[in-house]
C-alpha cells in the first residue's frame, strides 16, 4: 500500500486571511473567473494581498482548453511572480496548474499541446511555479491533487496534465467563499465530490487510507448538501460540504477516478452537461454493477449511506438524487428526453464512454456497449423519479 499527499491544508472560516503569510515575500499571479469577480471574492484577495499581486487573470472559462491555458501562460511571460494563486472552482485550479507547468524555464509555446496530444515528455528537472489553491466551490478536489483537466472540443477529447510537482503547495479552504454559490452549481459540485469518493472505494488502487477518507466523505455529503439546500447561508453546513469535498479529493488523489468519470467526458464534450452532473448521474448504476461482483466494497458504501443492502443503497441513492433535483437538471440539459426513449439526445454522443485510463481503474471491466447500457439505465431511472414513479 502507498498513499502520499504533500499539500498543506488550512481549513476553516476566515483562512483566506492567511494568504499573505503563506505567500511570504513572494509575488503572485491570481487566476480566477468572472464569477469570482462578480461575487467579490477576487476583491477580498486583492485587499488582503495588495502589492504582492503582480497580475490577475480573471477571465477563465469553464472546461479550459489547452489553447486557452497556453495563451494565458504566454500572456504572463514577462511577469516574474513565483506563485500562481488559483481562486475558484475546477476550471481556475486546472488552468493555474497548466500555467504553473509552463513556467518551467525555456519551455516553448507548443510544449503543452504536444505533451497532451502526443505524449511529449516533461523536461528534465521539471520545475513548475508553485500553486496556492483557494477553492470557492465544494466538489472539485483539485486543491489536493496533482492533476489538471483540459478539454479539446475540436477532437472531443479530455486531457489530464499530471505530475507530482503539480500538487498545490497549500490549499486554503474557506467555507465562507462558497456561501454565494447558486443552487445548481452547489449540487453539481457536490456530485463531483461524491463521484471522487465512491470511485475511490470501488477502485483497483483502493487502500485503507483512501477508504477511510472516501467513506467519511460519503457519510458526510448527503446530510451536508440537504442542509445547504435548505439554508444556503448556513456556513456550518457549507463547511461540512467542503470537508466532504476535500476528503474525497484526498481519497481520489491516491486512486484516480474510474468508470463514472470515464462515462462523463462524452456527456460534457458532446452535450454540455456540467462535469459534476455528468459524473454523478451514473453513480447508482455503477454501484449496482460493482456491488454485485464485489459485495464487500458495496457494503462499505452502503454502511456510509446508512443502507441495509446493496439494493437499498442503490434505491436510496436514486431517491437522494431525485430529492436534490438531479432529474430536473438532466432534463434541462437534454430537453428531448422521453421516458420511453431516453436516448434521443444521447444518440448525439461522440467519443468513447469507456476511456481506458479511467474505466480501467474500475473493479469490474466494462466494454463500450455495457457502458452505454449503464448510462441508459441510469437516465431511465432518473426520469422515472422525475415523473413520480
Amino acid at each position: 500500500m502507498n498513499f502520499a499527499n504533500p499539500v498543506s491544508i488550512e481549513f476553516g472560516r476566515g483562512v483566506l486571511e492567511r494568504l499573505p503569510d503563506v505567500l511570504g515575500p513572494r509575488g503572485c499571479v491570481v487566476v480566477t473567473t468572472p464569477g469570482a469577480v462578480a461575487r467579490e471574492v477576487l476583491a477580498r484577495v486583492e485587499q488582503t494581498c495588495g502589492s504582492r499581486i503582480e497580475a490577475v487573470l480573471d477571465d477563465i472559462a469553464p472546461n479550459p482548453t489547452p489553447k486557452a491555458a497556453t495563451e494565458a501562460a504566454r500572456g504572463l511571460s514577462r511577469v516574474s511572480a513565483d506563485v500562481i494563486v488559483a481562486l475558484g472552482g475546477g476550471s481556475s485550479l486546472d488552468t493555474a496548474k497548466a500555467i504553473a507547468a509552463q513556467r518551467h524555464p525555456d519551455l516553448d509555446d507548443e510544449w503543452l499541446a504536444s505533451h497532451l496530444a502526443e505524449g511529449a515528455a516533461f523536461p528534465e528537472g521539471f520545475s513548475p511555479a508553485r500553486v496556492i489553491a483557494i477553492p470557492t466551490t465544494a466538489g472539485t478536489g483539485s486543491e489536493v491533487t496533482c492533476w489538471a483537466t483540459l478539454w479539446d472540443p475540436k477532437v472531443r477529447r479530455k486531457h489530464s496534465l499530471a505530475h507530482p510537482r503539480l500538487f498545490p503547495e497549500t490549499a486554503l479552504v474557506d467555507p465562507e467563499l462558497t456561501l454565494s454559490l447558486p443552487r445548481e452549481l452547489t449540487v453539481s459540485c457536490a456530485l463531483d465530490a461524491l463521484s471522487h469518493a465512491m470511485e475511490a472505494v470501488w477502485n483497483k488502487s483502493s487502500n485503507p487510507v483512501s477508504d477511510a477518507l472516501a467513506l467519511r466523505a460519503i457519510a458526510t455529503l448527503p446530510r451536508a448538501l440537504r442542509d445547504v439546500l435548505g439554508d444556503p447561508g448556513d456556513v456550518v453546513a457549507r463547511a461540512s460540504l467542503q470537508e466532504a469535498s476535500v476528503l474525497a479529493g484526498l481519497a481520489s488523489s491516491g486512486t484516480r477516478t474510474a468508470l463514472a468519470h470515464s462515462m462523463s467526458y462524452a456527456l460534457t464534450l458532446s452535450l454540455g452537461l456540467p462535469h459534476g452532473l455528468a459524473c454523478g448521474l451514473t453513480l447508482p448504476a455503477v454501484l449496482d454493477l460493482n456491488g454485485s461482483a464485489y459485495p464487500d466494497r458495496a457494503r462499505l458504501i452502503g454502511e456510509a449511506l446508512c443502507a441495509t443492502s446493496l439494493d437499498s443503497a442503490v434505491k436510496d441513492l436514486y431517491a437522494f438524487f431525485a430529492e436534490i433535483g438531479v432529474p430536473e437538471m438532466l432534463a434541462r440539459y437534454l430537453p428531448s428526453l422521453d421516458p420511453l426513449d431516453p436516448l434521443d439526445d444521447l444518440d448525439d454522443l461522440e467519443g468513447d464512454l469507456v476511456v481506458p485510463s479511467r474505466a480501467g481503474n474500475n473493479l469490474v471491466a466494462v466494454g463500450e456497449g455495457e457502458g452505454r447500457s449503464l448510462l441508459e439505465g441510469a437516465v431511465r431511472e432518473l426520469l422515472a423519479h422525475r415523473d413520480g414513479a
